[in-house]
């Protein structure tokens, strides 16, 4: 399984490339804007340029999959760290090398039987006891058994949040998903420099929440969610 990780504007900041072990770093790959690449290659071997044309993460995304040749990926947000539970159940610590490279390996397995899979979130990571669970949301770092993906998936239908339409269009197809709790990813603040934080302004944010909604209906509704005091629209997904 080939790790992917689309990235921009963090050639300094590489930090999941950095929380993963060695071991899994061989297998991993950054993938850039053209400009970003000389720099990223003294950092790490194995960098992919995007074309010129694919500038939103919901079409570099979409790249990612159709030139892979291989069965299965995941692709990693580029500013997370992995987290395991503690003793009482609470995700506090750094998760050790062995853990992630366990982690991984659950992941790939996973891939045999499922269409999709996921590592949680530490948002919301609280609220789910189990050490795995079927029918869940899936977001920062997602795994796809790439020959389904590519007949059941229609890509760039929306600009953002294209994790949570992937899910529900494979959902919706039949193809259940399972995902890790007992470890999970905490990306970085929301609107942090690089990424798509230049892309995704709150008028284009709203926008896209509201095209989601109306992809699947009964499923996602959308609601006013204010963040640092600034109105915004944000999806709740059933």
């Amino acid at each position: 399984m080939k790790i992917y990780i689309p990235t921009r504007g963090r050639v300094d900041r590489q930090i999941t490339l950095r929380s993963l072990p060695v071991s899994l770093r061989g297998r991993t790959w950054l993938v850039a804007p053209r400009d970003e690449v000389p720099a990223l290659k003294k950092l790490h071997k194995n960098v992919l340029t995007q074309p010129d044309e694919v500038t939103t993460i919901a079409a570099k995304r979409e790249w990612i999959v159709k030139q892979h040749k291989g069965d299965k990926l995941i692709m990693l947000d580029d500013d997370m760290g992995f987290y395991a539970r503690g003793p009482k159940g609470l995700i506090k610590e750094y998760a050790t090398d062995k853990v992630i490279e366990d982690l991984f390996q659950w992941v790939e397995d996973q891939l045999d039987e499922f269409a999709h899979a996921g590592i949680s979130s530490r948002m919301g990571n609280n609220r789910v006891e189990e050490a795995e669970k079927r029918t869940s949301r899936s977001m920062h770092a997602i795994a796809f058994h790439v020959p389904t993906m590519k007949r059941v998936v229609q890509f760039n239908r929306v600009a953002m949040r294209e994790d949570f339409d992937y899910t529900l269009q494979l959902l919706k197809a039949g193809y259940d998903n399972i995902v890790k709790y007992d470890v999970c990813v905490a990306p970085g603040s929301y609107g942090a420099k690089g990424g798509c934080a230049d892309e995704r302004t709150v008028q284009k944010s709203d926008e896209e929440a509201e095209k989601l909604a109306a992809l699947h209906p009964g499923l996602v509704k959308v609601v006013q969610k204010d963040y640092l005091g600034v109105p915004r629209k944000e999806v709740v997904v059933q």
